[in-house]
This record gives C-alpha cells, sequence and structure tokens, in this order.
C-alpha cells in the first residue's frame, strides 16, 4: 500500500475539514478540491529547470493521479501547470519571491496570482519554528493582504508550537520518523 506523505495528509484533513471562518461560504482562499501534492522538496528549486523536462514531469505527475505541484512559480510553469489540470502550490521559500527575505518580490508575485486559477496554495513554512511563530504570523498576514484569494500554508513537527498561529489558512504537522528514528 502506498504511503501518504505527512504533508499531503494535513493538508487532506484541513482542506476539506471544517473552516475555521465564520462563514466557509465567504472563504475565497480554501481550496475548494481534494489536493494530492507532488514535491520534490522545498526551499530550493528542484524541479527542472527546462520546459519540456517540467512538462514530461507534470505528465508523469498527472498520470500517478496527483493534481497538485509543490514548486518555485515561474510564468512558463504555471502555464504548463494550467495546460495539463495541475495546480501549484507556490513556494514562497525561494529567491526573488522569498516571503521573508525578498517580501517585496513575493508581494509582487502574490498579487500578480490573485486571480490565476492554477494556484491552489501558498506554501510558507515546513520545518520547526521555534521562536519564529510570530514572523510566520507576519508572513500569513501579508501572503492574505497581498492574494485574498489562495490559501496559505504552515507546516511544523513540534505540534506545541502551531497554537501560536493566529489566522493560517492550512495548518500542517509532520513527523519524518524516518530521518530522526523511530522513535
Amino acid at each position: 500500500m502506498p504511503r501518504i506523505s505527512p504533508l499531503l495528509a494535513t493538508l487532506l484533513s484541513l482542506a476539506f475539514g471544517p473552516s475555521l471562518c465564520a462563514d466557509p461560504a465567504k472563504d475565497r482562499r480554501r481550496p475548494t478540491e481534494f489536493g494530492i501534492i507532488f514535491q520534490m522538496g522545498y526551499a530550493g528549486d528542484h524541479f527542472p529547470q527546462e520546459p519540456k523536462a517540467f512538462e514530461t514531469l507534470l505528465q508523469a505527475v498527472k498520470a500517478a493521479n496527483y493534481n497538485t505541484v509543490l514548486c518555485k512559480h515561474t510564468p512558463w510553469r504555471e502555464e504548463l501547470c494550467r495546460k495539463h489540470g495541475i495546480k501549484m502550490m507556490v513556494d514562497l521559500l525561494v529567491g526573488d519571491h522569498h516571503v521573508y527575505k525578498s517580501p517585496e518580490g513575493a508581494e509582487k508575485l502574490c498579487t500578480s496570482l490573485r486571480k490565476s486559477e492554477t494556484i491552489y496554495a501558498y506554501h510558507l513554512w515546513s520545518d520547526r519554528m521555534g521562536g519564529k511563530v510570530a514572523g510566520r504570523n507576519r508572513d500569513v498576514a501579508n501572503v492574505q493582504k497581498w492574494d485574498p484569494n489562495h490559501a496559505t500554508y504552515v507546516g511544523d513537527y513540534k505540534a506545541s508550537e502551531i497554537p501560536g498561529l493566529t489566522n493560517p489558512d492550512l495548518v500542517g504537522y509532520y513527523d519524518f520518523h524516518w530521518k530522526r528514528g523511530g522513535h
């Protein structure tokens, strides 16, 4: 039986669990589709850099029944995702669009994607927050202001840190136990 990634399991439960907003019908950020997310890591650009190779990968991703990819945004990648009916979870922990190292670039990107039907959500964090919860709350608020139409995602592997988040759209808990030991 195939294993479901912790990120996927979390997104599935949150995207289709009870809404945290007062009126779910008015919550434009909440994904309306069941997100099965393919990723090759985050906080870096691990996908093919050439359009033909990326398109070949998208075709394999779709054939494997994924419907979303987590990757750095480029206009040509967005167009290829749209062409193949794949949603994009935009990684905002990369280069010119880094949500807290380059907020001007992130704002420009998020503002430009407000009306895109290809965007699933924005990936803002997937690691232990430690003392950085205030920073993640800032990032969530900024991205929600820049693009009120798409969800924000914050993940953490320390469950005790998650309650410090004040208004995320999607929250994830994961534990890469195979990396840190089977405890």
